[in-house]
């Protein structure tokens, strides 16, 4: 499609489906979408992040920060679910944004959405294989480090971490068998995780030790409230694995019912088990003495339980496996939205028959994601992901309130407003052929708006405009806590992607086309109630 001016990059989405997003399977129940959320929050968050922010940004505080995260990241989630509810459509806040607010800022969502899961999953390995290494004393990293030397470069690891690339490859492969096969194998794995969980929560309170939280040990918040409010902006990345709920619920079963149950079961739970945990973590051992890398673990070695910190282990293991498993899933299903509104190269839209798995999609990311983790350090991939992780929800967050305020987006009237245009059109055609006065007729159809017009959403987000608002401002007071570098790699980032959109998507943008356009106006659906200009008001009052 040829760019003719400016306000292409203004286009909007219909939500008719796809060609390419059609081939997707619907084989995931409310079951499967709540543990792949969780198999996505509970990972290199829950056993590398608790550590990592406890000792560096907030003390023993890091549970506060996880409470104001989850509570911030709860009312993201609830815009996510109505969205999703109401468009059950792959690609998340992509095209939610794309419906709502117009071409380009939908491409830059979905670009950032690429950099989260990319990075997220890089994140993930480098926690995955650093977990690995300590169960052997570290024989890889040394290894490595003698063979092929020692890095000395700035957000480089210390190391190529050959371990971290390949459960990158691991996971692609899995996923490129199919949803099934995928949720099959995240169950297994989720259900380890959340039996790990469990341990150390209440293994970890008969350890605790109350006066690690006193003075003598830096006090409870020994950074301040600024300390709790950059863990907070570093928490929310533990859990922007809800948003793949969304991304996955063209494959859902009954997206309409399990988005919205999924994504609120999921969240709750997460909350709680990071909360618990992080406070666990701190009464366990002092904040100062946590060792970041393998922070539960090694807590509970240096007390003396080491059996309890190869449970753990092995724990952190399987969870993480599951989080890097959800998001090499979830990647490809927004390169395939992307692709099939023609923004990225048509390859990444070839949907597998047989499997149902966009491949080219899926390898292309896995291969992106294996070369992060192999070169990348995890704090380098920790501070980056931080920003996209209250990015995206932002956006979305804001595309339900543009919605909300523009009738002129609202979701295309259902069966119900069909059958009332129907009845309309007969009152119409009755009254002018019989000359019968309309309104003697149109009584018995009065009572039908009990039915409303336009189709409703199953689920809808409570105190619109208010509690969108109040969730905009946080995610922004969030994000201006985080580093002047992290900002100055996500312009980097948008940067390349707007040579992209503008150098390939905008010119071959399926937005213009008529499957595509959104060109449907609700106002253009009402039928007026008017007399006919050729019956008079003798004639109506002679009848």
């Amino acid at each position: 499609l040829g760019c003719d001016d400016g306000t292409n990059i203004h286009r909007q989405k219909s939500m008719n489906s796809g060609p390419k997003a059609s081939n997707l399977r619907r084989c995931l129940s409310t079951i499967d979408l709540t543990l792949l959320s969780l198999g996505a929050m509970m990972g290199a968050g829950l056993y590398v992040l608790t550590g990592t922010i406890a000792k560096y940004t907030t003390g023993p505080a890091v549970s506060v920060s996880f409470a104001a995260a989850g509570a911030v990241a709860f009312i993201a989630a609830l815009c996510y679910a109505e969205f999703g509810a109401q468009f059950p459509h792959t690609g998340s806040a992509y095209v939610y944004t794309y419906v709502s607010a117009g071409e380009l800022w939908a491409f830059l969502i979905g670009w950032n959405i690429v950099l989260e899961y990319i990075v997220g999953g890089a994140s993930v390995a480098r926690a995955w294989s650093g977990y690995l290494d300590s169960l052997t004393g570290f024989r890889v990293r040394n290894s490595t480090i003698s063979v092929l030397g020692h890095w000395n470069l700035p957000y480089f690891g210390d190391f190529p971490d050959f371990l971290a690339a390949g459960i990158v490859v691991t996971c692609t492969l899995f996923v490129a068998c199919g949803a099934r096969v995928s949720a099959m194998m995240n169950h297994l794995l989720a259900a380890v995780s959340l039996a790990t969980a469990g341990f150390v929560i209440v293994f970890g309170f008969i350890l605790a030790k109350p006066e690690y939280y006193g003075q003598n040990y830096g006090g409870f918040a020994p950074f301040g409230v600024s300390g709790i409010l950059s863990g907070t902006a570093t928490c929310f990345y533990a859990y922007v694995g809800f948003d793949i709920i969304a991304t996955s619920s063209w494959e859902a079963k009954d997206a309409r019912r399990g988005v919205p149950i999924a994504t609120g079961l999921s969240l709750c739970i997460a909350g709680s088990i990071y909360i618990l945990v992080s406070a666990v973590l701190t009464l366990v051992l002092p904040w100062r003495d946590l060792e970041p890398a393998a922070a539960l673990a090694d807590a509970f070695g240096q007390r003396g339980y080491h059996w309890a910190s190869i449970i753990i282990s092995v724990g952190s293991l399987c969870a993480m496996t599951t989080a890097e498993l959800s998001g090499v899933f979830a990647l490809p299903r927004v390169l395939l939205a992307m692709s099939d509104d023609g923004l990225i190269f048509p390859f990444f839209g070839y949907v597998n028959k047989q499997t149902g798995v966009p491949l080219m999609a899926a390898f292309v990311s896995g291969l992106l994601t294996a070369v992060l983790a192999l070169c990348l350090s995890l704090d380098a991939l920790v501070q980056f992901m931080s920003i996209d992780g209250n990015h995206n929800p932002t956006s979305t967050v804001h595309c339900l309130e543009l919605r909300a305020g523009d009738l002129s987006s609202a979701e295309e009237p259902g069966s119900c407003a069909d059958t009332h245009e129907l009845i309309v059109i007969k009152i119409d055609i009755k009254s002018i052929f019989n000359k019968t006065p309309m309104h003697s007729q149109a009584l018995p159809f009065l009572s039908l708006y009990s039915c409303p017009l336009l189709s409703v959403s199953p689920f809808k987000v409570p105190l619109v405009p208010f509690l969108p608002a109040f969730s905009i401002l946080c995610n922004v007071t969030l994000m201006l806590h985080l580093g002047i570098q992290t900002w100055v790699r996500l312009g980097v980032w948008v940067l390349v992607g707007l040579f992209i959109y503008f150098g390939y998507g905008i010119w071959h943008s399926h937005a213009g086309d008529k499957d595509h356009l959104t060109s449907y106006s609700p106002k253009a659906r009402y039928v007026a109630f008017t007399t006919p200009a050729s019956q008079s008001p003798q004639d109506e009052a002679g009848n």
